[in-house]
């Protein structure tokens, strides 16, 4: 096959076809290319040929191969080639080539390329091609430069945003706001603000999302959307928060009824557009951004525009460093303790029996302070994660590697708090009930009486099945968390 394909192009037959086979052959395959590059005997003239082909298709294809093959020694030949090109379509292959190989030497060149594209005016047919050559130039300098970062000092500026909550419970962040005027919303509370700070610390939001009052209502047309949000003062509102200047790495998120798929095209084009709308100080990246533009379809079917400010420092869970696939979010702790406060009591003797990476009880002492706090699991790398969590939140924890059914205490506790094991992971239904039950059965063992248990399920059958057996239990409330994975908060008391 190798052959053939290498005949075809020297003998110039289907040049562009065959290049285009020759690229997916030696896509990551190291064997492949090893193969390729020893039939040429180490001979590029091929290659370098071929960057001067008359069709700009097979220019395109030639550089692509040689970025797969990473060869370094065709460098100068590549660079030559980049800017002596006349077809923009074919540059932006040239610098995804440069992208995986070492072209440091080269920076200095490709800056002063992108700060000649950022200066000029071109054509709306020209556009396009400028974008995606901004965007890869832009991605390709910050391979060997920090990408220039804004830092986010908007703190006193007053303003307006909207703070994403538990669907059912945004009272619970809205009477923590002592300092600002707030509302409930849809999905949230609404804030009116003179100082972030006062609800920077609330462990009960999940987003901060700054409305853009002019882009309201608008049509799914990329052109109108970049237009109306630019228009209204959307690079104003940025400078005047962040220092740093220069242009800001964006996504565009569409939330709307159109499908999947109609989401990823529109949502592709609408950041094109801003793009363009903003004379490219508005860059997309598909990572390391730091604004997401966010477009939610209003019920009368117009979209509406708010920002998400990836600037924003967000501390309030820093100390999560260990993590498994298990582990409770914890605005959804922080959310249960706040449900539950009416029942805590400070300075509580707090057990959680399947404690994991310590969140449930890290959330418990920053609701209200507690002392002392055990946790147990069988799981060790689960106590190593909780152990370097509690450290990390200046929370003193007992962690204990134990099965609960062994755990042995000289003093009982006024508190259980809990984030059950559910059937989503590894254990079946019959194993996840015989947690409930040791819970329920052991957990009076080791609880005062008129102790309060704070169990969070994702399983509320087999939870209130086993709690119908257990008549020495009381339930005192019960709460639904969310809707999608059927999980509620069950608050129990123990009256022997």
């Amino acid at each position: 096959m190798l052959e053939t394909i290498i005949d075809n192009i020297k003998q110039g037959q289907n040049v562009r076809e065959n290049l285009i086979e020759l690229k997916k052959w030696l896509k990551g395959s190291i064997e492949h290319q090893d193969t390729f590059l020893s039939f040429l005997q180490y001979d590029y003239t091929l290659l370098k040929e071929l960057l001067c082909h008359e069709d700009p298709k097979v220019r395109k294809n030639v550089a692509g191969v040689i970025g797969e093959l990473e060869l370094e020694g065709l460098l100068p030949e590549l660079l030559d080639a980049y800017e002596e090109e006349g077809t923009l379509f074919v540059k932006t292959a040239y610098l995804k080539a440069f992208q995986k190989i070492d072209c440091e030497c080269y920076v200095p060149k490709f800056k002063e390329r992108l700060e000649y594209l950022l200066s000029e005016k071109f054509t709306e047919e020209q556009e396009k091609h400028i974008t995606e050559e901004i965007r890869e130039l832009t991605s390709l300098i910050g391979q060997y430069e920090r990408t220039q970062s804004h830092y986010f000092i908007g703190y006193d500026e007053q303003g307006k945003v909207v703070l994403t909550t538990n669907r059912y419970y945004p009272e619970l962040t809205l009477r923590q706001l002592y300092h600002c005027n707030g509302k409930k919303i849809s999905g949230g509370v609404a804030v009116e603000y003179e100082d972030m700070r006062d609800f920077m610390s609330i462990r009960t939001w999940q987003e901060i999302l700054f409305p853009l009052p002019s882009a309201k209502n608008m049509p799914l047309d990329p052109k109108v959307m970049a237009h109306t949000i630019l228009m209204g003062g959307l690079m104003e509102f940025l400078d005047a928060r962040h220092l740093g200047g220069g242009s800001y790495r964006f996504r565009v998120e569409l939330r709307g009824r159109i499908s999947i798929e109609e989401k990823r095209v529109m949502a592709k084009k609408i950041a094109m557009a801003m793009e363009k709308e903003s004379s490219h100080r508005l860059i997309n990246s598909v990572s390391d951004y730091e604004v997401e533009i966010r477009l939610l379809e209003g019920r009368n079917g117009g979209y509406h525009a708010y920002l998400k400010l990836y600037t924003i420092p967000d501390n309030r869970f820093a100390y999560r460093k260990g993590i498994l696939a298990t582990s409770i979010n914890p605005m959804t702790a922080a959310t249960i303790m706040e449900l539950a406060r009416p029942y805590l009591k400070e300075n509580a003797q707090v057990l959680d029996p399947f404690c994991g990476t310590g969140t449930m009880l890290i959330e418990r002492n920053f609701a209200l302070p507690a002392h002392p706090l055990y946790g147990v699991d069988l799981f060790g790398k689960a106590i190593d994660c909780g152990r370097e969590n509690a450290k990390r939140a200046r929370t003193q924890i007992n962690f204990i590697h134990r099965d609960f059914k062994d755990f042995s205490h000289e003093y009982l506790f006024d508190e259980i708090v809990v984030n059950m094991p559910s059937t989503t992971g590894k254990q079946g239904e019959k194993e996840i009930e015989e947690l409930y039950e040791l819970l329920l059965q052991k957990g009076q063992k080791h609880l005062k009486k008129d102790g309060i248990a704070i169990i969070y399920s994702q399983d509320p059958s087999i939870a209130l099945s086993v709690l119908k057996r257990h008549l020495e239990w009381k339930r005192m409330e019960t709460f639904q968390i969310y809707q999608k994975e059927a999980s509620y908060l069950y608050i129990l008391k123990y009256i022997g």
